[in-house]
């Protein structure tokens, strides 16, 4: 079960792997022909800040080389090679990073050259005779009535101004969706090479984890065994006291415990503390007043 699940997870992150890489070459085709054919459409007498030139240009080599770097990452997935997988990754997020940077200050050109592409738009469409067929179609009547110098400046303003929005928004939209999609397939990356390379600063510090805990384990062995031990030896000098071994004669250096009746009181000498017959004896001597005879056979004694 647990190899069915590895298979599982590592050939579901190949086919993500595999399936953003070919979106985002088809989204970095898509905004490349589109970047040069809307550059090429533009119209022919523009002239583009050199801020917007640089950026665009950028770009370009960005999304023409991105191709060639998922050829590479395929190349290192297919042959499990750990460099060309770090490769692929961190190549990945440059790529992600430029292409944020780039491909955004490009669409920000162009919404800053906003002016110069209305101007040449208003000059090509003047120059084309799309001013007798925006007449044939009626797009410059919109049922008020005008001087014929308004109509003049409306209708290519109007024209000009829906051909810039439609192209900005489009690179736009192209643009977000590469970047996110670029993001997704660097996090895919690094998920799977987490997950099935070690490097070998991670390497070494498993192997001294792994030294560690077997170090702790002997020491906690070696401190059980030694435990154990003496219990063992503790248990085998109180079993030999208890039975009594050797010849009984009491001799020195015998410390075994040896069972002795108990002495009489008669034999011990006398003491009120410890004599059990005075403590027996005391309350009748007590209640016992003395006698005429008592005191004369003693005082005779004394005398005798």
């Amino acid at each position: 079960m647990v190899l069915f699940r590895t298979f599982l997870r590592q050939h579901s992150l190949r086919t993500g792997i595999t399936v953003l890489s070919l979106l985002s070459n088809v989204l970095a085709l898509s905004i490349l022909t589109y970047k040069l054919l809307g550059f090429l459409a533009a119209p022919a007498h523009i002239s583009l800040s050199p801020f917007t030139r640089f950026w665009f240009f950028v770009d370009v080599c960005f999304l023409a080389s991105q191709p060639i770097l998922s050829l590479y990452g395929h190349f290192g997935l297919s042959k499990r090679y750990y460099p060309a997988v770090a490769a692929f990754r961190s190549w990945t997020l440059f790529f992600f990073a430029m292409r944020l940077f780039a491909g955004g200050f490009s669409i920000v050109g162009y919404m800053k050259d906003d002016r110069r592409w209305m101007a040449a738009c208003t000059r090509e469409w003047k120059s084309t005779g799309e001013e007798d067929h925006w007449k044939i179609l009626g797009g410059g009547d919109d049922g008020s009535h005008h001087d014929g110098q308004q109509e003049d400046v409306a209708a290519p303003a109007y024209w000009c101004h829906g051909r810039f929005l439609s192209h900005v928004i489009a690179l736009s939209f192209l643009w977000v969706t590469d970047v996110v999609v670029t993001l997704y397939l660097f996090l895919c990356i690094h998920s799977y090479k987490r997950i099935y390379f070690i490097t070998e600063e991670e390497e070494e510090a498993h192997a001294y984890e792994e030294e560690l805990y077997q170090r702790r384990l002997a020491e906690k062995s070696r401190r059980r065994g030694a435990r154990q031990h003496d219990a063992e030896v503790q248990d085998g000098a109180m079993t030999e006291k208890l039975s009594g071994g050797g010849d009984g004669g009491g001799g020195g250096g015998d410390t075994r415990t040896v069972f002795r009746p108990p002495v009489s009181p008669i034999m011990k000498p006398w003491s009120r503390e410890e004599s059990h017959l005075d403590q027996v004896m005391m309350p009748i001597v007590k209640e016992t007043p003395p006698t005429p005879e008592s005191s004369n056979s003693a005082a005779s004694t004394l005398t005798w």
